[in-house]
């Protein structure tokens, strides 16, 4: 679904999202509906790795500038951490994200969901923009 559309003019191939899970079924089987559950697994982890691991040293930094007089976390403490675990989960979650939408469209062939993310850096780039938000030099 989420490259539904792509490339070509007017309505995508799928209404909505069981339209979309039985044309992949009738054409690839259940081993079409099942491509790139191996990279969505990858992206989870690396969406949530970093939300769960950097949640108690981020806290821990802000206890002795917001921790309340008994000690105690504050609502506000807790939130601003959990903002930042969420922020870095979101930023590094990216290439990962791209990578699954690739593989689960069945037009990419990588050998798993590192090498897809090493495929993508060296021939795209870390940090590429789509070409609506490059500004063009004259």
């Amino acid at each position: 679904m989420q490259l539904n559309g792509e490339g070509v003019k007017g309505r995508g191939a799928y209404r909505n999202s069981l339209d979309c899970m039985q044309k992949v079924m009738a054409k690839d089987g259940v081993m079409g509906v099942q491509r790139g559950l191996t990279t969505a697994f990858y992206r989870e982890a690396i969406h949530n790795i970093p939300r769960l691991g950097l949640y108690e040293p981020i806290l821990a930094t802000l206890r002795p500038f917001c921790a309340a007089q008994d000690g105690a976390d504050t609502f506000l403490m807790r939130l601003m951490a959990a903002g930042v675990c969420g922020a870095v989960g979101g930023f590094v979650v990216n290439p990962a994200e791209i990578v699954k939408a690739r593989v689960q469209s069945g037009r990419y062939a990588y050998g798993g969901p590192i090498n897809g993310t090493r495929v993508i850096i060296r021939e795209e780039g870390a940090f590429v923009m789509p070409n609506s938000l490059c500004v063009k030099s004259s």
